[in-house]
């Protein structure tokens, strides 16, 4: 689990088409979460995986798919309009969120 803002995403390029070579990017990730037991503590992970809309593939198994070149198309989720008024939106923390959730009552009828 990785804690994350929309925002701290890397957009894609004007010029991106959605294409993504899948078995590059899962090499890549089984790669780095291998490393993850060789890397010394406090060292940095040189085979990290970047976050990014144009760079992110989902898993379909070899089997179930014509090529390794897919179409992702979460970039197309992202909004257009940039949040210009941020008082519009409450921010609402992961453990204010849990707590909010214990509070909650049940009511029986």
């Amino acid at each position: 689990m990785f804690h994350i803002t929309v925002r701290e995403i890397q957009r894609t390029s004007q010029d991106y088409d959605g294409h993504v070579d899948l078995k590059k990017f899962w090499d890549a990730v089984t790669v780095e979460m291998l490393s993850r037991g060789f890397i010394p503590y406090g060292k940095k992970n040189p085979f990290v995986v970047p976050l990014s809309y144009n760079n992110w593939a989902p898993w379909i198994g070899p089997q179930t798919r014509q090529s390794d070149l897919i179409l992702n198309t979460e970039f197309q989720k992202i909004p257009t309009t940039t949040m210009s008024d941020d008082s519009e939106y409450l921010e609402v923390t992961e453990e204010r969120l849990s707590d909010e959730i214990i509070n909650l009552r049940v009511i029986i009828m």
